[in-house]
This record gives C-alpha cells, sequence and structure tokens, in this order.
C-alpha cells in the first residue's frame, strides 16, 4: 500500500510511516502481526542518499567512486593515513545507506563495499586510526589476526566476529596497546584469560569504552581481575553475562571511578550489586538496566543521588513503580531519555513528574504500559512541547484521539510510535502528521484513507 500525497505533510519534510493492517483484523490481539510498509515519502537517511553526490564536495565524490573500485588494487598502503580512514570511514556510511531498511534503488541491491578483500587492504595498510568491523561475522581468523599490525589503532569494533580465535585476539591486545575503545560483543573466544591479558600490558592504561555483551565464557573472576588495574574505564557494557554477580559489580563501582555509562542489561545481578553502583558511582551519566527483574524500587530510587543522569533504561524491569520514577525524576534533573517498556505498574503519575521535573526531556517511551492514559499524554504539550523529539506509546490501549490529536502541538516531535492503540483513529492521527516535523511515524494497525 502506497500513501503519497505530500501536500498532507508539514512543508519541507518527509515522513517515513510504518503501517500494518486495521483494528478490525485484529492482526496484534491473537493473529499474525503484517509486514511493515513504508508508505509516506522518504526517511531522512533516504533523502540523504538519493541527493549523495549533490552534498559532497569533490573529493568526496572521488571517493565515493574510488571505493566502490577497491577489489582492483592489491595494496593501499602508498595512500597518506588520512586518507586511508577516510576510505574506511566513507565505506561504512555508504554500507550503513544502502543497507538501511528505508534505502530504495531502482536496480538489484549491491553487495556491501566492506568485503572481505577492502578489509585486508585497510589492514595492512597499517594506517588505521579506527577499525568497525561490527556485523562482519564472516571474517576468517586468519584476516583478523593482521589486525594485530595495526599498532596505531585507538578505536576498534569486533562485534559478531565469530571466527575471532584467542590466539589472534592475545596478538591484538598485546600489540595494540593503544586502543581507548575496544569492543568485543559476542565474541565467544572472549574469557576470562583475555580480561586477564588486559591487565598485564600496556593497555590497560589507554582503555576508557569496553563491551563484552554476550562473551558467555567470562564470569565474576575476570570482571575482578579487571578491575583490579583498568582505572581509566569510562564506558562498560556487560549486558548478557550470565555469569556475573553482586561481586563483580561492587568491585566495578568501587574501582572504575571514572565511569560515566554502564550497560547491565539481562544479568543476573541482585538487589546488593545495583546499590553499590548507585551509591558509589554517583557521576553516571547513563544506565542500561533492561529486563533486570531483581530490580526493586527500594534500589532504583537511590539513583536520584546521580545528578548527572541523563539516560536510563528501566525496560521490562517489571517490579518499578510510580514510587522508583517519581524520585528519579526530582533527584535527575538533567534526564533527557527515559525508556519504561512493558512496565504495568507505571501509570499517569510517572509521566507527569518526568515532564514537571526532567525539562529537557528528548526521548520518553512508554511502550506497552498499559495504565497510562490520555491525561498524561496531553501533559505533554504543555510541559516539553519544545524538548521531546521521540515518543513511543505502542501498545497504551488506553490512549484514544483526545489525547493523540493535542500532539500536533509539538514543535520538535519527528520520531512517533503510535501502533495498535485501538481506540485511535486516523481523525487522531492527521492532525499530528500535517503539524509536526515528523521524520518517523510507526502506526501498525491503523487504516490510512488514500484520500
Amino acid at each position: 500500500m502506497e500513501y503519497s500525497d505530500q501536500s498532507q505533510v508539514s512543508e519541507g519534510n518527509t515522513i517515513s510511516l510504518s503501517v500494518g493492517d486495521q483494528f478490525q483484523d485484529s492482526s496484534f490481539w491473537g493473529g499474525e502481526e503484517e509486514e511493515e510498509e513504508e508508505i509516506v515519502g522518504l526517511s531522512a537517511l533516504e533523502s540523504k542518499s538519493l541527493n549523495w553526490s549533490s552534498s559532497l564536495s569533490l573529493v568526496e565524490q572521488s571517493l565515493n567512486v574510488g571505493v566502490k573500485h577497491l577489489n582492483l588494487y592489491q595494496s593501499i598502503a602508498f595512500l597518506p593515513v588520512s586518507l586511508v580512514q577516510s576510505i574506511h570511514d566513507l565505506i561504512l556510511s555508504l554500507d550503513k545507506i544502502q543497507s538501511s531498511p528505508s534505502f530504495h534503488s531502482n536496480s538489484n541491491s549491491s553487495p556491501l563495499l566492506l568485503n572481505q578483500h577492502c578489509i585486508s587492504l585497510l589492514i595492512d595498510s597499517k594506517k588505521l586510526i579506527t577499525l568497525n568491523l561490527e556485523g562482519m561475522n564472516s571474517i576468517p581468523d586468519s584476516v583478523l589476526k593482521n589486525i594485530e599490525s595495526c599498532v596505531e589503532l585507538k578505536e576498534l569494533d569486533l562485534t559478531n566476529c565469530r571466527h575471532l580465535s584467542q590466539n589472534s585476539l592475545k596478538g591484538i591486545i598485546q600489540n595494540c596497546n593503544q586502543l581507548r575503545k575496544l569492543i568485543l560483543s559476542e565474541c565467544h573466544q572472549v574469557n576470562n584469560s583475555c580480561l586477564k591479558l588486559i591487565t598485564e600490558c600496556e593497555l590497560q592504561n589507554h582503555l576508557q569504552e569496553f563491551a563484552i555483551s554476550g562473551c558467555f565464557e567470562v564470569s565474576t573472576e575476570g570482571i575482578l581481575e579487571l578491575t583490579k588495574a583498568c582505572k581509566s574505564i569510562k564506558k562498560l557494557n556487560l549486558s548478557f553475562l550470565q555469569h556475573i554477580d553482586d561481586k563483580a559489580i561492587e568491585s566495578v563501582a568501587q574501582n572504575f571511578t571514572e565511569l560515566i555509562e554502564i550497560d547491565l542489561s539481562y544479568c543476573n545481578v541482585k538487589s546488593e550489586g545495583f546499590s553499590h553502583l548507585a551509591k558509589n558511582r554517583v557521576n553516571l551519566e547513563k544506565i542500561k538496566l533492561e529486563s533486570c527483574s531483581q530490580l526493586q524500587d527500594t534500589i532504583c530510587i537511590q539513583f536520584q543521588d546521580c545528578k548527572q543522569l541523563k539516560d536510563l533504561n528501566l525496560a521490562y524491569c517489571t517490579s518499578i513503580t510510580d514510587a522508583a520514577i517519581q524520585a528519579i525524576a526530582l533527584g535527575c534533573p538533567l534526564l533527557t531519555g527515559i525508556d519504561l517498556t512493558c512496565n504495568e505498574n507505571i501509570t499517569d503519575t510517572s509521566v507527569l513528574y518526568i515532564v514537571n521535573f526532567a525539562k529537557n526531556i528528548q526521548i520518553l517511551v512508554l511502550k506497552r504500559c498499559i495504565r497510562i492514559t490520555d491525561e498524561a499524554i496531553m501533559q505533554l504539550k504543555q510541559l516539553c512541547s519544545l524538548t521531546l523529539q521521540n515518543l513511543n506509546v505502542e501498545g497504551c490501549i488506553e490512549l484514544s484521539d483526545k489525547s493523540i490529536s493535542e500532539l500536533q502541538e509539538m514543535k520538535v516531535l519527528n520520531d512517533v510510535d503510535l501502533s495498535f492503540l485501538k481506540n485511535v483513529t486516523w481523525r487522531g492521527i492527521e492532525p499530528l502528521v500535517k503539524k509536526c516535523p515528523l521524520v518517523h511515524l510507526r502506526i501498525w494497525g491503523h487504516v490510512i484513507p488514500k484520500s
């Protein structure tokens, strides 16, 4: 289904609009969900991609052409450092645009530019400062091993590089000792001995951002080794680690004195661990605790002392109630984003506290918070019309046209999810489409008129 009447969209804006079938078909209430369709205009990313050449300088356009022919080269080591890095960065940008769901091409889909040969050329040049191989799970260990020769690397992302061996990782840790950022998430060969190795080399003095999400072999023992030496870590991702406990988090809280971001989502940490974190790391700016089922109000309230907190994710923390959110809203005035997905205990009271006391709120995720009503949403235009950019109320079944139509007064709202709101019709949605500077609007389960 295609809807392309641009006159119905606020002037100068295009919208990526996703829909499913109407509520009468009950796709959400027990039937199968329909596939997502983009039906209004272009997303911002797509618009940029279609106008790519017009917005690039002559040098960038030349690079754009050049990177598409890298397979013809045997080496690029003769190029200056800045140009090698520019090639890497441009390839990532082009691949990101091409792989975006909102990218449409009249030709058949082209293979991604960052292929094995291209990666080998970049690595063998030994001139990279940053290298991002996130999701390149087909790259063999023989190629990944050569990363150890890139001794000037400052940032390395190997997320989901499944063929990375322990020997290759050992070489990288020992030789790329200037790394400030090391992402090893979903690299299943990472274990406690790898963390210990970091503490035995120069890397321990430089590492500021470290992620081992989903590295199932890592346990509390490994985290304790890490916290003994790596005193400069500011950003830490330990999500999906099933073998770490309160003792590990206590050591993180006590030793990582510069920590400003932490992700403990889907960890089996209990109340004591969270309490140590809240008490000892009051300078935290970003906390992600998605699906931490052990988190209770009494502990969550302690995060009100994190006066620098800007981003908080409590999605699927189903024991949290309004009491915790009230305390955080009162104590954390710099809060700009909060995710409360699927917290059925959350009511309008939490929303009212957030918008009243977090004056700079930009992202508000209330997905499937089924006790949220029109009263809370109608307050948004009064209290955060100039700040709120992203609103997700998918599945908030008490909402109706009365409150949704009022969102047209939001001055900077550009990303909205109104899916599966059984009391909302196009009559409530249309004013929002016409007046808000929307880029993305998701309304699965609603009928869009052709006129």
